[in-house]
Formats: C-alpha cells, sequence, structure tokens
C-alpha cells in the first residue's frame, strides 16, 4: 500500500479535525469553568462525520434529544445512586432515540446521565452545565468541518471521461447495426460504463452533504440521467445482437445513431436529434413493407432499437427540463 492510499485509509483530514475540535471544545469548557469539561471533547468527536450535512444533522438531533434525556434523567436517576435506575433511564433513552431516529445521539445522552447518576443533582445550574456542554461540543464538531474541499473539478473530469466511454459505446452500436459485428466486448464496455458511473455518483452525493447548496444536486441528476441511458443502452444493444440481417435502413439509422456518439457531450443536443428522428420514422413509413419473414423480423428489431433511442434522448430531455435557471447559468453558461 502506497503512501497516498494509506493517507486516504486514515482519513487525516477528518482524525486532524476531530483532534483540534476536541481539544478546543475541552480548552473552552474549563476556561468557562464547567464541570465534567473533557466531556465537551467527547461529544465533538462524537459530532464529526464524514460530511457537513451529516454533522449538521446530527448536532441537530443531540441539541434536541438531550431535553428528553434531562426529562428521563429527573423521572430515573433522582435520590441514590442506583445501577437499576440507571438501567432503566438507558432502556427508556435507547428506545425513544431509536423510535426518534435519534440513534447517532445515544452516546452523548448516555454520558450525560451518568453525569447526573454521579452528581445526584437536578439542580438547575447542573442542567445548565450539561446543556452547556452539549452545545461547545456540537458547535466545534460542526466548526471545524466548516472547511470540507469540494470536488466539483474532479466530479466535472469524471463526467468527461464517462461522456468519452458512452460516446464510444454509441459510436461502436452504430457499426454493429451496419455489419451486425456483435463483439462480446461491447458487454464489458458497458459493465465498465455502469460501475464507473456508480463510483461517480456516489462522489456526486459525498461532494453534495459537503457544499450545504441546493444546486450542486446537479451532478447526482446528470449522472442519474447517464445511468438510466446506460440501461437503455443494453436493451439497444441486446435489440442489434438479435438481428440476423442487415435491412436497406440500417445505412441510414446506423448515421443517426453514429450523430448521437458524436454529440454526447454536448448539453442541449436534444431538438436536434429528435428532428432527426421524426424524419427517420417518416422515412420507414413511406418504405416498402417486409417482403419476407426475416426481412420483418430484423426490420422490427431495428425499429425497436429506434424507439429505444427516441427512449434515451427523452431521459435527457427531461433532465434538461428539470434544471432551474441557477443551474443553467453556473454549469451550462459558466
Amino acid at each position: 500500500m502506497d503512501f497516498h492510499a494509506l493517507l486516504e485509509k486514515l482519513n487525516f483530514p477528518k482524525v486532524l479535525r476531530i483532534a483540534i475540535g476536541s481539544s478546543l471544545a475541552i480548552f473552552v469548557a474549563e476556561t468557562i469553568g464547567l464541570e465534567y469539561s473533557t466531556s465537551a471533547g467527547i461529544i465533538t468527536f462524537l459530532t464529526v462525520q464524514d460530511t457537513k450535512r451529516e454533522t449538521l444533522k446530527l448536532a441537530v438531533k443531540r441539541l434536541l434529544s438531550y431535553f428528553v434525556t434531562i426529562a428521563l434523567a429527573m423521572i430515573f436517576l433522582h435520590g441514590t445512586y442506583d445501577y437499576v435506575k440507571f438501567g432503566l433511564f438507558m432502556l427508556f433513552l435507547v428506545g425513544i432515540s431509536y423510535l426518534a431516529d435519534w440513534s447517532g445521539a445515544i452516546s452523548v445522552n448516555a454520558v450525560i446521565g451518568t453525569h447526573f447518576l454521579m452528581k445526584m443533582s437536578f439542580e438547575p445550574s447542573f442542567a445548565l452545565n450539561e446543556l452547556i456542554l452539549v452545545l461547545i461540543g456540537s458547535a466545534f464538531g460542526v466548526l471545524v468541518n466548516l472547511y470540507m474541499p469540494k470536488k466539483d473539478k474532479r466530479i466535472l473530469k469524471d463526467i468527461a471521461r464517462l461522456e468519452t466511454q458512452m460516446s464510444f459505446i454509441v459510436s461502436q452500436l452504430s457499426i454493429d447495426i451496419e455489419t451486425l459485428s456483435q463483439k462480446v466486448k461491447g458487454d464489458r464496455q458497458l459493465e465498465d460504463l455502469e460501475k464507473a458511473l456508480d463510483k461517480t455518483i456516489a462522489k456526486a452525493y459525498h461532494n453534495f452533504n459537503n457544499t450545504l447548496r441546493q444546486h450542486s444536486t446537479y451532478f447526482i441528476s446528470y449522472l442519474e440521467m447517464r445511468k438510466n441511458q446506460c440501461v437503455i443502452l443494453e436493451g439497444i444493444r441486446d435489440s442489434i445482437y438479435g438481428m440476423t440481417h442487415v435491412p436497406e435502413e440500417a445505412e441510414l439509422i446506423a448515421a443517426f445513431v453514429r450523430h448521437i456518439g458524436e454529440t454526447i457531450h454536448e448539453e442541449d443536443n436534444v431538438s436536434e436529434l429528435r428532428e432527426m428522428l421524426n424524419m427517420i420514422f417518416e422515412h420507414l413509413e413511406d418504405s416498402p413493407l417486409p417482403v419476407t419473414r426475416k426481412e420483418f423480423e430484423n426490420r422490427a428489431l431495428l425499429y425497436h432499437t429506434l424507439k429505444d433511442f427516441e427512449e434515451f434522448l427523452l431521459v435527457k430531455e427531461e433532465f434538461i427540463e428539470s434544471l432551474t435557471e441557477e443551474q443553467l447559468e453556473l454549469y451550462w453558461e459558466g
């Protein structure tokens, strides 16, 4: 394992954020004289997540669940030091947390419960002490995660590479229509494209969770659109591979498919392609009917291929219509 792979596995930026944030949280808690000040550092450590959105959501859940913890502590942890009471406290705390989707906040609330158990105090000042610990720990967890490098440029490079792969596959399909070459490697190419799309979609989601900008859903929508087109290409490939004879219209249709492959990189190429497709459909309607069964079957497969490419274009058209003005300005015009 090389040094860069080791650093990636270690997730050193996150480790560094946790170390710095925890230290600062304890320092602030001690400076203002809070009891159990070291717990502020633990809360920071438990708050820091892989993305900004996850960290913010957890911080909010932790604050909301704090008040439930206080109520449960007052019910079960008053009076004498008792293990059974703490067990009941944990029973209700964990149960309510799972029901309210606060499972990420259980660990911190359990720590707060032990503070009440050891302190055996329910004075407002001590409850305030625990609340400030939660606020300090959560605040530093959020603060140290504010700087998370965006990966827009890396995703754009991935998209360019994916488009090149898809362009090559579509261009190869145009050759298959004319020659019925039926190359087995086409299966592998589509499989590789789907795997690459899945990896880039995962990056896009991670990037979205780190930006806090709604317009960054563009990458997710774009890649999902390409994934849907990839599924359609599988059906098109199967239709072409099912042909046993090259119909007369194959040359015209192959030229159309080739043009799709050449213009895949363009943002808005749907209108032109749909016009070309409508002209081909009109040409097919005016063509003489097939004579033999073989001609009929192969022409039917070719027609089915055209309908699939119509769906291929429709998927992109729907994506374009879903874009906001801000997304168009930032990712197309910009």
